[in-house]
């Protein structure tokens, strides 16, 4: 894989949104293109020796190709997901990159309402964290 620097315009968009988030406090994130990768954008820790050398905890890669092409409001979709995925957890102070919450096929999307598959997510977690070990009946 190729990285290389982003054209400015893309590059400030996540910087901007980074600013926003008021990430930069406490997160050092550096933002490189691949556009051989297969996602719009990828979140990853940085190695230790990376984080030594370049001061950097967080690298987020884009396919410049990929996200060039869309929108203005999709761009910002993109990055603001991309960012979601970033936090900072005071209690341990210490980096933390999540999965998105959500994730699913296109046609049950389609079939279901996305209330309905929030909800069905929701009671599949809290079967999971009763700990039951007989299947239970949980009821929306």
């Amino acid at each position: 894989m190729e990285y290389f620097e982003l054209f400015k315009d893309v590059e400030d968009k996540f910087l901007n949104a980074i600013s926003a988030a008021d990430l930069e406090h406490k997160v050092n994130i550096k933002v490189l293109g691949c556009n051989t990768q297969k996602t719009v954008t990828k979140v990853a820790k940085a190695t230790p020796i990376l984080r030594y050398l370049g001061k950097t905890d967080v690298i987020i890669t884009v396919n410049e190709v990929i996200f060039e092409q869309l929108n203005d409001l999709h761009k910002s979709m993109v990055v603001d997901e991309t960012l979601a995925e970033i936090s900072w957890d005071n209690d341990k102070d210490k980096l933390v990159i999540s999965k998105p919450d959500f994730a699913t096929f296109t046609l049950i999307l389609q079939k279901y309402s996305c209330d309905e598959m929030l909800a069905e997510r929701d009671i599949v977690k809290a079967a999971y964290s009763v700990g039951e070990t007989e299947p239970q009946e949980i009821r929306v």
